[in-house]
Order: structure tokens, then C-alpha cells, then sequence
């Protein structure tokens, strides 16, 4: 057949050019032509507002101040609070981007703020932020585009020509700060991309994946500006302008990090939680890409401790109450998959409940919850805890030890393992016979100070001999499972209502016979909802029913919602 029949029956180009090239040379291995390499995000940085971390560099004469493009995928730690909730600034204070009070995004340019009426409550996965500034366009609203996960979240009405006070000569950027003032970001960051002179759209950088799922991709060769840069936090090898803080762009922009930390330990902020799932678990730590879990505060709020440093660190403000503290993941022991978790006992108050398991029951953790229903470890006497039950079990821990935790879905056990003072071995404290069923992991320390720092994997793991076939708990290890609701969960008639696993994002729901309103009677989050009314219509006390829904894709790929 001739080249043009060959075309005309259905054969790629790219495969008649590798043919071809075979022909001319027999015996050449021709790599497939056509074919996408599949985009992976290596790293995000962690940035700990308690340590005034965040990023800075100065910006020289852009290619253009009334046109760039910035994406970026963010996790968010903390909620409720422009504390720590900020995403860029300048130290001249005259650009910002954050998230407020209310969980809205806004955008401020000289003194000119938008916002959203979207909130942002969901910290369970990763979202796609996307600032698209184009000042000369003749249109209005396409003078500054504000997207999250391909969805334009603010309408701005910006003057035509203003001159963009962050992409501006001289002007110190941040990233993850406020100007001069004690606001930062508390959370996660990764793929930074800017591009000066251009108005791209988030399909640069973004597309739905195969689950209709939106995910990174690779933008191919870009142009990117004289102040363009792309930072991607693969070099954990210094905390410097020229490791972490590195331009990968070619460009050369550095930025340099500040209250950042790659010293192994609890403080280690060059994480592997990150918006693509892939990798291979050996059991190391620190090595499996995708999303990890952290400590939810979406379960649950209290005013007898605190989550910080995105999450995974617990500390007690009071020592009155015994709460916990749980998961943004389940373990479902239907998986028959092998989980592994360590703890670190920074301080330790009275005592409590290091480490466990704690039952998906649909049960709020508010103030005045107790702990004991699930599989504990307690730190006073070394007993463990089952169902409210006490018995003898192992031994006592305190400040600096750290405790690890190995779950066996397929054998129904749990066992303890026990770090004194953080160094040598890990002890196994014994194995405990667990019901089928799904847990979060938890931890109930009291007394003040107690503090406490998890570790489900997205950094190395402290133990050299993990047991064997145990894992991260991150989303490329779940099964890939239907996001669904239970029939009935457990109200408590409180406008910060339960929140009810289901595996994938939920985005309209029946409750009781009433259709809820998404943004006010729940919100939905990338594992399930969140009740946030007392309405006894939605959140009666004791059971309520469920009798349809809407979902999203499962959980192992869901992003962080928009309500």
C-alpha cells in the first residue's frame, strides 16, 4: 500500500513515520511516537504557619505588568482564618490572594478586593488555584479571572490598564505570606507555574482525567516571561533558594524559603503528598505520590486542642475533656490491605490515649465526646482500650517516644509498637483482634501541654523495619471503590454537624425526606459531607435518614470540593 492508501485505511502518522525509520534502519529500537507520558507531581511543600514559613523573591522589570498566569495546587491545614490562609502577597502590601474568615477566596490589587461567595471548606485533598490577570482586555470581567478546579470563582471588576502590584519591578513577591503583617498560609503547596506576558487558561495546566477528575498535566514548552518561573520542590536537599526554592523553568528565579525545614523529623516539610497518584510502596515512608491523610478537622471542632503545621500535629489547650482528634481517611477492613502509622510524642500532659482506632459511626467529635469506643493504646499505664474496656496490654509512654501502629485488614488485627525516646527499635506490643468494619485513626492525649505529630507516610518513616506488606495511608493505595452514603448516620443538632464518610464527594443529598442545599446545609468534601446546620430537617438528634444522592468520583481520585 502507498502512504496516502495507508492513511486512507486508518494508520497513524506516527506509525508510518516509525516504519519508516525502520526500514531505513533495521534494528532500531524506536520508542512509540504519539504516546503521552503521564504528568506526576514529585513533591509539595509544606509551609507551617506556627513557623512563619513562606517563600520570597524579587521581581525585575516584567515582560508585562497588565498580563500573567499563575497555577497552583494547594491543600489546605487550617480553616476559618486569613492567619493562615494566604497564598501570595508582597512586602509592599499591595497584593494578596486568601482565603478568609469564612472559607471564601479572595483577591486584592492597590486596595480593590473581590471575593468569592463560594466557600472553601474541605482540607481533604488537594484544589487546583488558578489567578489569570489581563488588565488591557476590553472585557470587564476578563480583566482578572480567578478559577478553582477549572470553575471561575470571582467576578472582578478591575479598571482597564491597571498595572498588576504583584508582577511589578522591585516588588518582593511572596508565596504563602501577607506583606509585612503575621498572615500566612497553613497548608500545602505544589506545581507552582507563572508565566509573565501571557493570559493562559487552567487547560494549560490542567484537564479532567479519566475519571472526570481535574488533574495536573504538562504544559509542554512554555514561554515563560522575564519573571516566569516553575517551582516544583524536588530538591529536598537544602532548604535554600537553590535546592527547594529552586526555578526549574530555566529562567533561573529562585525563591528563597524561609521557616522551611529538611531535617529529618516531625518539623520535615519536603512531603509527597501531592494531586497525582503513583509509586510503588516498599514500606520506606516517604516515597508513594498521591493524597495523604492528615488529622480532620472536619470531624469535629473543640476548644480542648488545636491541628496546625497542615494538620498533622495535635496540641491540647485545655485538660479538661478527653476528645479525639481522627483521620480525613478511613480504613476499611474490607480492603484487605495492610496499613502503617507512626506518632511522635512531642509533650505529653496528664495521659490519654496515644494512638487507635476509632469506629465510623457517623458520630460528631464535638466538645464533650469522649473517647474508648474502637481499639486504643493508652499512655499512663501502657493498657489498651477496647470498646470502653480497659486491660493490661504493654508498656507506658511519655515525651519523645513515638509509637507506631500496624494494621492487618486481612488478618482483623491491630498491634502497637512502641520507639523509646524516638531512637532503636520498635517494640511490638502485641497483636489485638479487631471487628470488620471501617475506622479512623485517632489520638485522645489530654492534659496541657500534650503534643502530638502524626506521620502517615508522606514523609520517611522513622521505623527501618516497617512489617512487612504494611503501607502509607494515601490515596494511591485505596482501592478504587464507588463513593457511597449509609442509609442512616447519627445526628447531633448542632450547626457543626457530623461529618459522614462516603468515600467520594457527595453534591446533592436527601436527608430526612428534604432536599439540603449544598454551601448551607452541608458541605461536600472530596470523602463525603459535612453538616453544617442544627436544622432538625437535616441534623435531627439520633438518627436521620438518607434516601438519595449524588456523587462524585471515588475518593482515591476526588479533589478538594467548592461549596
Amino acid at each position: 500500500m502507498t502512504i496516502v492508501e495507508q492513511l486512507m485505511a486508518g494508520v497513524s502518522s506516527a506509525a508510518l513515520i516509525a516504519g519508516a525509520v525502520k526500514a531505513l534502519f533495521p534494528g532500531l529500537l524506536i520508542p512509540a511516537l504519539g504516546k503521552k507520558k503521564e504528568y506526576r507531581v514529585s513533591y509539595s511543600l509544606r509551609l507551617r504557619a506556627a513557623n512563619s514559613a513562606y517563600l520570597n523573591k524579587t521581581f525585575t522589570t516584567p515582560t508585562d505588568n497588565k498580563k500573567f498566569t499563575l497555577s497552583v495546587w494547594v491543600k489546605r491545614g487550617k480553616l476559618s482564618g486569613i492567619v493562615s490562609g494566604v497564598v501570595l502577597g508582597n512586602t509592599a502590601n499591595t497584593f494578596i490572594a486568601y482565603f478568609d474568615d469564612n472559607n471564601t477566596l479572595n483577591i486584592s490589587n492597590n486596595g480593590t478586593t473581590y471575593g468569592s461567595t463560594a466557600v472553601f471548606r474541605d482540607p481533604n485533598a488537594h484544589l487546583h488555584l488558578h489567578i489569570v490577570w489581563d488588565s488591557a482586555n476590553a472585557t470587564v470581567a476578563s480583566r482578572c479571572l480567578v478559577y478553582v478546579n477549572n470553575v471561575s470563582v470571582i467576578t472582578t471588576a478591575y479598571s482597564q490598564n491597571t498595572a498588576s502590584t504583584f508582577n511589578a519591578s522591585g516588588i518582593v513577591g511572596l508565596i504563602g505570606k501577607q506583606g509585612t503583617q503575621s498572615r500566612y498560609l497553613d497548608g500545602l503547596i505544589s506545581d507552582v507555574y507563572f508565566v509573565d506576558g501571557q493570559a493562559l487558561p487552567p487547560s494549560t495546566f490542567a484537564a479532567a482525567d479519566v475519571n472526570g477528575v481535574w488533574s495536573p498535566i504538562s504544559p509542554g514548552v512554555l514561554t515563560y516571561g522575564t519573571n516566569g518561573f516553575h517551582l516544583d520542590f524536588a530538591d529536598n536537599s537544602g532548604a535554600t533558594a537553590t535546592t527547594i526554592g529552586k526555578d526549574t523553568s530555566g529562567n533561573g528565579n529562585n525563591w528563597t524559603p524561609n521557616g522551611v525545614s529538611v531535617t529529618s523529623g516531625s518539623t520535615y516539610d519536603s512531603l509527597v503528598d501531592t494531586p497525582t497518584n503513583y509509586g510503588v510502596d516498599t514500606g520506606a515512608g516517604g516515597e508513594v505520590r498521591g493524597n495523604y491523610a492528615t488529622f480532620g478537622p472536619l470531624n469535629g471542632t473543640s476548644s480542648y486542642y488545636a491541628l496546625s503545621e497542615a494538620n498533622l500535629k495535635k496540641t491540647t489547650t485545655s485538660g479538661v475533656s478527653v476528645e479525639e482528634a481522627l483521620s480525613t481517611f478511613v480504613i476499611d477492613t474490607a480492603d484487605e490491605n495492610k496499613f502503617w502509622v507512626e506518632l511522635d510524642i512531642v509533650a505529653i500532659g496528664s495521659a490519654g490515649w496515644t494512638l487507635g482506632l476509632s469506629p465510623d459511626n457517623g458520630i460528631s467529635r464535638n466538645a464533650g465526646n469522649a473517647v474508648g469506643y474502637g481499639y486504643w493504646y493508652q499512655a499512663s499505664n501502657g493498657n489498651k482500650y477496647i470498646n470502653n474496656s480497659s486491660s493490661s496490654y504493654g508498656s507506658s509512654h511519655t515525651t519523645n517516644d513515638r509509637i507506631g501502629m500496624a494494621v492487618d485488614c486481612s488478618a482483623l488485627t491491630v498491634t502497637f509498637y512502641k520507639q523509646t525516646g524516638g531512637t532503636g527499635i520498635f517494640v511490638s506490643q502485641g497483636a489485638i483482634t479487631i471487628a470488620s468494619g471501617r475506622y479512623y485513626v485517632g489520638t485522645a492525649l489530654y492534659g496541657n501541654p500534650s503534643t502530638v505529630v502524626v506521620n502517615f507516610g508522606q514523609r520517611p518513616w522513622k521505623n527501618a523495619n516497617v512489617p512487612a506488606g504494611h503501607k502509607a495511608l494515601c490515596s494511591q493505595n485505596l482501592t478504587n471503590q464507588t463513593a457511597i452514603l449509609p442509609a442512616t448516620f447519627t445526628g447531633n443538632a448542632s450547626a457543626d454537624g457530623p461529618f459522614i464518610w462516603a468515600n467520594g464527594p457527595i453534591t446533592a443529598v436527601t436527608i430526612n425526606g428534604n432536599v439540603a442545599t449544598r454551601g448551607t446545609h452541608f458541605d461536600a468534601v472530596a470523602s463525603g459531607i459535612k453538616l453544617r446546620t442544627s436544622s432538625s430537617s437535616y441534623n435531627a438528634a439520633g438518627s436521620n435518614t438518607i434516601t438519595a444522592y449524588t456523587a462524585g468520583a471515588p475518593f482515591k481520585y476526588a479533589r478538594a470540593q467548592v461549596n
